[in-house]
């Protein structure tokens, strides 16, 4: 299991940005990790009507 002691952020509310990502090192077996949303909220720059996507964002960690 990762050490995950030294997170601030992670899991828990946030009500203001942060300047960081958090980061953690993947466990020996994840090779692929998927987050996936379907309430990403954006501002339609022609109508200036809100627009709600989703979004799936893939990647493979570091060794």
């Amino acid at each position: 299991m990762s050490d995950t002691s030294g997170l601030t952020v992670l899991g828990k509310t946030v009500q203001h940005p942060i300047d960081h990502v958090e980061v953690f090192p993947a466990p020996a077996n994840v090779t692929e990790v998927a987050f996936e949303t379907d309430e990403l909220m954006s501002m339609c720059p022609v109508t200036n009507q809100p627009d709600i996507s989703s979004l799936t964002i893939e990647y493979a960690p570091d060794a």
